[in-house]
């Protein structure tokens, strides 16, 4: 095995063996773009992929509606497309939690949500008080991130839980 493998198994054997960590998730609320690349997040997972785990929701979250106050009214053809892309997101998310649920040995939950990112996550994990949440980011850096900061940095800052954030494939 490559050095790298074997530094990923001796990691994954230090977490499943600590009776602190592995005690004390029981409940993990992942948070993935569904047009992202899974492969990062299930290696993530395989290393907490731990016996105590008991219950894993996938969450995705949809932009808010545009009927919302503060947004203006959606025409026909836009209400059209947004129904289409949650469809579409449906059946992404689908995808994903079946790819959890093998990685984990468990039968995951989808959520899907129309709500702002950051402030999704965190009703989300409130609502389904996980032990973890499991964020994707995109890493965003320069003005992007000052004009706009970052979910995942909001959702650490601000969350009750403690969140592990994986950079999606690609991300710098």
């Amino acid at each position: 095995p490559s050095t790298l493998e074997a530094d990923r198994r001796q990691r994954q054997m230090c977490i499943r063996d600590s009776p602190t960590i592995s005690s004390a998730i029981m409940r993990i609320l992942i948070a993935w773009d569904v047009k992202e690349d899974v492969d990062p997040l299930l290696a993530a997972l395989s290393l907490l992929a731990v016996d105590s785990i008991t219950w894993a929701g996938v969450l995705y979250l949809l932009p808010p509606d545009p009927d919302f106050v503060g947004f203006s009214a959606p025409t026909v053809a836009e209400r059209a497309d947004l129904e289409s892309e949650g469809a579409a997101a449906e059946r992404r998310l689908e995808d994903l939690t079946e790819a959890v649920s093998s990685a984990l040995g468990l039968a995951a939950t989808p959520i899907l949500r129309r709500d702002a990112t950051g402030a999704g996550i965190l009703d989300s994990a409130e609502a389904e008080a996980p032990d973890l949440v499991v964020l994707g980011s995109h890493q965003r850096h320069g003005w992007t991130k000052l004009l706009h900061g970052t979910v995942s940095q909001s959702v650490v800052t601000r969350s009750l839980v403690p969140v592990l954030v994986i950079p999606h494939e690609g991300a710098p």
